[in-house]
């Protein structure tokens, strides 16, 4: 687990390995199930009103596996619907954002692509994507806007709200907890039922911490990321940007909550990721009952299936109130590129690809890696039947949040964050003063849209 990541594209990148939001679905075959999911969701009527099939070109990173689901999932596109013939591109994980900024430069880019947070906050400053809005809520479209959290769309809108990028499949981040190490502590109640009741607060959380380590075992493990630090900072009640500024240096909700985080790694109740004993990983530690809980997505629930005795669920984070709290969703976009010669066909294969029933076709089957952004395809995490309560990730991802637009549209940003407090977990220090100085760089990166 590296120490920081600046954006949800560089997760998602670096992470086809273990922070994928589509790892390995690649390698489920296809049934006749899956096969007459995508056949459902086209027909052979042409939209488009052409007289002839329009080319449209496609693409999106990921390793062997998950290209050939796409492949597949290009294949059938095809088989069932007339009006665009979809032509697939799959590239590798490393240099993706790269490639693809490159290829818009030189005016060879797909029609559709996938988009982490930062290219795609770069390529909506730099106004080189379609509009999306008046397509998705269109005759054409299969992905309507209000069947989404609006909040998911915040990366890929500009200042005037208009959209420009729709989120595929997503990963909220909560809390899974390891039952049996609880209990071997003398805690029998199961923190999804504090939950479920509204009880699942961070009064309560502390003495679960507090037992677990008297019985010589650590409670927790964070990392410094967005996608494990906001969490904390916002089921405690606080703040990191709010109406385009930085604030959580304001905001003393958002300082409490990383105080306390430093608090318990001083008192060797948390480990911090970063400095985890060589090779020793979190999601290791915590499948061998070595850990109560750990923040993380669901890309994890086929290494956590494998562990034998370990009796896991999940909750979301506990928060200041005891209710459910917003957590952050990490998601990848899919754009249309404002270039390409037909716009109208590569929404074509954009709301096929994002639709319900897109969804569920490169979901099913694999039981794990991530949740469909739509409303409706709940199933897809649910037919699993693991954990006990998955609908806990479809109802975070309801009232989620996902990257923020500042840290998507200035490149660097979060390494302002994230530096500065990776230095405040391992050495501690003044953290009002660290606060401040972080506080007046990020807003003055802000302004000049540059680190």
């Amino acid at each position: 687990m590296t120490q920081q990541r600046e954006s949800i594209s560089r997760i998602a990148s670096a992470a086809l390995s273990r922070r994928s939001l589509l790892r390995g679905t690649a390698a489920v075959g296809l049934s006749g199930a899956a096969a007459a999911v995508l056949a459902a969701c086209s027909n052979d009527n042409n939209p488009l009103g052409d007289a002839e099939t329009v080319e449209a070109t496609w693409s999106l990173w990921g390793d062997t596996a998950l290209l050939k689901r796409h492949e597949e999932f290009n294949d059938k596109l095809n088989a069932d619907q007339k009006a665009v013939r979809a032509r697939f591109i799959g590239l590798p994980t490393d240099g993706y954002a790269k490639k693809i900024t490159a290829e818009i430069t030189a005016g060879n880019a797909p029609d559709v692509f996938l988009a982490g947070d930062t290219l795609l906050g770069q390529l909506v400053a730099s106004k080189q994507l379609a509009e999306l809005g008046p397509l998705l809520d269109g005759p054409l479209s299969k992905s309507k806007t209000d069947a989404f959290n609006r909040s998911l769309f915040a990366p890929g809108t500009d200042a005037e709200g208009k959209i420009f990028g729709v989120p595929a499949a997503c990963n909220p981040m909560l809390m899974w907890f390891n039952q049996g190490v609880l209990e071997s502590v003398g805690v029998t109640e199961s923190p999804a039922d504090r939950y479920a009741a509204g009880t699942w607060s961070l009064e309560y959380f502390q003495t679960l911490v507090d037992k677990v380590h008297a019985g010589k075992k650590r409670a927790f493990v964070f990392s410094n990321w967005n996608g494990e630090l906001y969490p904390w900072i916002t089921a405690a009640g606080g703040k990191i940007f709010d109406g385009g500024r930085f604030v959580a240096h304001e905001d003393q909700k958002t300082v409490g909550a990383i105080k306390w985080l430093r608090d318990q790694l001083a008192a060797e109740k948390a480990w911090y990721a970063s400095a985890l004993p060589q090779g020793q990983g979190a999601d290791a530690m915590f499948a061998g009952d070595q850990l109560a809980f750990t923040v993380t997505g669901r890309w994890v629930v086929p290494v956590y299936r494998q562990a034998k005795t370990l009796k896991t669920d999940v909750v979301g984070l506990p928060s200041a109130d005891g209710k459910p709290a917003p957590t952050i969703v990490l998601a990848s976009w899919m754009v249309v590129n404002k270039s390409a010669k037909n716009v109208e066909a590569a929404f074509r294969i954009l709301t096929e690809y994002v639709s319900r029933e897109g969804q569920e076709f490169i979901l099913q089957g694999e039981g794990g890696a991530a949740i469909p952004s739509i409303n409706g395809a709940d199933q897809a995490v649910l037919g699993a039947n693991y954990p006990a309560h998955a609908q806990t990730f479809i109802d975070l991802r309801d009232i989620g949040y996902t990257s923020t637009t500042e840290e998507a549209r200035v490149p660097g940003l979060s390494s302002l964050i994230f530096k500065p407090l990776d230095k405040y977990f391992t050495e501690g220090g003044d953290l009002p003063g660290i606060m401040a100085e972080m506080g007046q760089k990020v807003n003055d990166a802000v302004k000049r849209g540059s680190v």
